[in-house]
C-alpha cells in the first residue's frame, strides 16, 4: 500500500471519528441517581466469603464503584483484591438505600496447586442491598463467581466452576 492510500484512510478515519464523537454523548445513559449530599469517597472494612478486606466505595450518578484490598484467612501471604461496580436497580427510601445489581473481577478464593497455595482470579455478578447516606455506605451482597481455569505442572486442572459468594462491607464517608 502506498503513502497516498494510507493518508487517505487516516483522513477518512479521523473525519469519521470526529463526527461520531458528537453522537456518542447522546448514546450514554442518563444518570440513574442523584449524588447530591453524598461524599465522593467512603472507606471501611468488610468480608466476602473468606476474604477480609479494606474497601473504598465511590458513588456516581451511574452507580457505585468499589475497590477491595486484603487477604484470605487461610491464603498465601500475598495480597488479594477485587474491583467492582453496583448499579442501582430499585431505591427504597429517602436516602440512596436500595437494591443494586453489579459485577466484579479479582481474587475470589484460595486454591492449592503443585503443593503451593495461590489466590485464584475470577469474575462474577452480584445482587446487593446498599444502605447509603452522607455519612456511611453499607452493602450486603450475594453473588456467583467463577474462578480462572488453571493447569498445574503435573497435569492437574482447576476448572472454572461457579461458587456462591456472600459479602458485607461497612464504610464511612471520608471526603
Amino acid at each position: 500500500m502506498n503513502k497516498q492510500w494510507i493518508t487517505a484512510l487516516l483522513t477518512v478515519g479521523l473525519m469519521t471519528s470526529v463526527s461520531a464523537q458528537a453522537a456518542v454523548k447522546d448514546w450514554f445513559p442518563k444518570p440513574a441517581t442523584d449524588t447530591t449530599g453524598l461524599k465522593k469517597v467512603y472507606a471501611g472494612v468488610g468480608i466476602t466469603n473468606e476474604f477480609y478486606h479494606l474497601n473504598a466505595e465511590m458513588p456516581t450518578g451511574y452507580g457505585n464503584v468499589y475497590v477491595k484490598a486484603g487477604g484470605f484467612i487461610d491464603g498465601p501471604n500475598e495480597p488479594a483484591g477485587q474491583i467492582g461496580f453496583r448499579y442501582p436497580y430499585f431505591l427504597t427510601g429517602t436516602d440512596k438505600n436500595g437494591y443494586y445489581f453489579g459485577g466484579f473481577i479479582g481474587h475470589i478464593e484460595t486454591k492449592t496447586q503443585d503443593s503451593k497455595k495461590y489466590n485464584r482470579l475470577g469474575a462474577g455478578g452480584e445482587l446487593s442491598y446498599v444502605w447509603m447516606n452522607s455519612s456511611r455506605v453499607s452493602a450486603a451482597s450475594i453473588g456467583i463467581g467463577v474462578g480462572e481455569r488453571k493447569k498445574g505442572r503435573d497435569g492437574s486442572k482447576e476448572d472454572a466452576t461457579p461458587m456462591i459468594m456472600f459479602g458485607y462491607s461497612f464504610s464511612f464517608g471520608i471526603y
